[in-house]
């Protein structure tokens, strides 16, 4: 069986006797996981595999003009909106394709949890699921799964626990202040 074919055109097929780009791999048995592999002298390795079935991309990973890594995950690869970039000044975006700050996450309805094994332990992003609690911020810190501390820009905030310092790192009393 043919497992390799270099076109007129100069596409590349590796398990396709047609190749349709430059470099064309596909995997000839059965399955939905691809993936290939780039190994320098010195053993490290680059790995990067794709996992789906049907007709459409569901991963892709590209530069872009300004040298900024992205992924595209269930999406197209000439998706306009990469899901994750990796800035090439160090920045990093989900949901950002020009990410300002080290680290954002951005669109309605996003927010960023904490977890442990067992609990959330911390949770900051939107104040509720719909419009518009989307563009009201919300912190919320729990003890063993319980809320303890809630900052709600659009509701009750409150400190559930333990002494508050204002001015002092060591408070004595529920309400500390110097």
């Amino acid at each position: 069986t043919e497992r390799m074919r270099i076109s007129a055109d100069g596409n590349v097929g590796i398990g396709t006797s047609s190749p349709s780009s430059e470099l064309h791999i596909e995997k000839a048995i059965s399955g939905d996981e691809s993936q290939f592999r780039i190994t320098n002298g010195a053993g490290a390795t680059l790995r990067m595999g794709i996992t789906g079935s049907g007709t459409n991309e569901h991963a892709h990973i590209k530069t872009d003009s300004a040298e900024n890594l992205e992924f595209h995950i269930g999406q197209a690869a000439n998706s306009a909106s990469p899901n994750v970039v990796f800035a090439s000044g160090g920045n990093v975006g989900i949901g950002d394709s020009n990410p300002a700050e080290k680290f954002t996450i951005k669109g309605d309805g996003a927010r960023m949890t904490i977890s442990s094994n067992d609990y959330e332990v911390a949770m900051l992003g939107r104040r509720g699921s719909s419009a518009p609690n989307w563009d009201r911020g919300y912190l919320r810190m729990k003890y063993d799964g319980a809320n303890t501390i809630v900052l709600d820009t659009g509701g009750v905030s409150y400190l559930n626990g333990g002494n508050v310092g204002i001015g002092t790192t060591s408070p004595t009393y529920l309400l500390d202040m110097e």
